[in-house]
């Protein structure tokens, strides 16, 4: 069993140290599928270790960072375990914030079953790292309808409404509000068509206004007789039905009966007030739907030559991620990253092997400039015996120190 001197002592300082460190390192983008290298966590231990020198129990090393921050991220999702389960109170100034009985009541008997939960130490305090936390690791926040989130407000508009739309409250037990067409009183109005004159014409901004232009050509005259009742100004005779009109118009001269001969008809009145308001409806129709089939092909004319910057902007910024990925990849940026390594391993060569002969020194800046290999296992090792005896060995294998130099 380890002494006490071979504990890691983690005071609430160091936690917070080593969180916003990891947190930085998150930003310059040394953290991948929620993870961070070994690497990483060894420049973390020197870190704690640089900044608490005087630390109760052993300093730390790479393991025991990376298992604090484990403990840490249990203590998260223990939290937001609690925020998911729906009633449960959870703020950043009283945690829990267990007051009446019978929030004790129910406290315990959640902890009950939770034996190892960490809720047990924010019954009515908070945590001071949660938020940082959560930035860390995002995807570990609550989704229950009473978790807390700071930075999610509520964004209704009192009294808001649209066309047809009324915000009503949803029928089960959450306050979600619901979008539901609005029944009104009021009946649809539509402007009926009225004749101006005795010859028939029929104003065309009126027309313009009329919801028959939405319908479908073959079912115009169809709708006109049954979403409409036209009025005329006396003395002229209210309008008839399209379809009796199109019925008073005379068989055609060949019978659609299969018949040996053909059968003649009686001459129409061409004159009849009938045949004449029929005609400028079929005028204005045709009129209306040549309007719409050309208003179609603007349109459809505008939406190709906005949808073209659009293309363009998109293979624009194909190229860019293309570019970044080959610039990333090419030997500037591995030299840019290998300075980085070398630097973060100079911090620890300082901190660590602040003690080792000027000889020695140089040597191992020359094998960290020679080889990038070399300082990923620099940076790996964290029992000091083998840390030693790894860089008498790399160092004489590489002839950069005498094989007597005893290090």
């Amino acid at each position: 069993m380890p002494s006490n001197k071979d504990q890691a002592n983690w005071t609430e300082e160091e936690k917070e140290a080593l969180v916003a460190f990891l947190v930085n390192e998150k930003i310059a983008g040394k953290m991948g599928d929620g993870s961070f290298k070994s690497a990483t966590w060894s420049v973390a231990a020197a870190h704690i270790n640089k900044k608490f020198p005087k630390q109760k129990g052993a300093m730390k090393t790479s393991d025991m960072c990376r298992g604090k921050l484990s403990n840490l991220k249990s203590m998260l999702r223990d939290i937001n375990l609690w925020q998911g389960h729906s009633g449960k109170h959870w703020d950043n100034e009283n945690g829990a914030n267990i007051i009446s009985e019978s929030e004790e009541s129910d406290f315990k008997e959640w902890l009950a079953g939770q034996p190892r939960n960490a809720m047990h130490q924010f019954k009515n305090v908070s945590w001071p790292l949660l938020m940082v936390m959560e930035s860390l690791f995002p995807n570990d926040q609550a989704h229950g309808m009473c978790a807390y989130h700071p930075t999610t407000s509520a964004a209704f508009v009192s009294g808001a409404s649209g066309p047809g739309l009324s915000v009503n409250p949803s029928s089960h037990t959450s306050s979600d509000l619901v979008m539901t067409p609005s029944m009104s009183s009021a009946a649809l109005q539509f402007i009926t068509p009225q004749v101006g004159s005795s010859t028939g014409i029929i104003e065309d901004d009126v027309i313009d206004q009329m919801s028959i232009n939405k319908v479908a050509p073959a079912n115009r005259m169809n709708m006109q007789s049954q979403l409409f009742s036209t009025q005329f100004n006396p003395p002229m005779p209210t309008l008839t039905s399209p379809m009796m009109l199109l019925s008073s118009y005379p068989p055609s001269t060949t019978s659609s009966m299969p018949s040996s001969r053909k059968h003649t008809h009686a001459d129409a009145n061409p004159a009849s007030p009938s045949a004449e308001i029929l005609s400028v409806q079929a005028a204005l129709q045709s009129l209306s739907i040549k309007d719409n089939a050309e208003c179609s092909s603007k349109k459809s004319k505008k939406s190709k030559e906005t949808s073209t910057p659009a293309l363009l902007i998109s293979v624009q910024g194909s190229l860019s991620y293309l570019g970044s990925v080959i610039s990333s990849s090419s030997a500037v940026a591995a030299q840019q990253r290998h300075t980085e390594h070398m630097h973060v391993a100079m911090e620890m060569l300082a901190w660590q092997d602040d003690n080792l002969p000027l000889l020695a020194k140089m040597a191992l800046m020359e094998a960290f400039h020679m080889d990038g290999g070399a300082i990923d296992l620099y940076l790996m090792l964290d029992d000091k015996t083998l840390h030693r005896n790894w860089i008498q060995t790399c160092l004489c294998n590489q002839k950069l120190i005498p094989d007597d130099l005893v290090l």
